[in-house]
């Protein structure tokens, strides 16, 4: 529930502002090796989860100025 209803938020925030230079999209990293992954999940390989540093590259092409994208759930791969 609660990702379908930010879903919903970014969409509606990015059609109430499209005529804006504001640009909203949500940006999912998935399983990251976190510290507080590993607390929840003590199982888990953290050597097969991508470093935070990873994802952070893949977030950065939102952040640009040059970024057209906006109302998109942007699913890291």
């Amino acid at each position: 529930m609660s990702k379908a209803a930010l879903e919903s938020l970014v969409k509606i925030w990015a059609a109430e502002n499209a005529k804006t230079r504001l640009r909203v999209n949500l940006f999912n990293p998935g399983a990251t090796r976190t510290g507080m992954r590993a607390a929840a999940m003590p199982g888990e390989d953290p050597m097969t989860l991508p470093a935070p540093e990873t994802v952070a590259e893949a977030l950065l092409p939102l952040l640009l100025p040059e970024c057209a994208a906006n109302g998109e759930v942007v699913e890291f791969r």
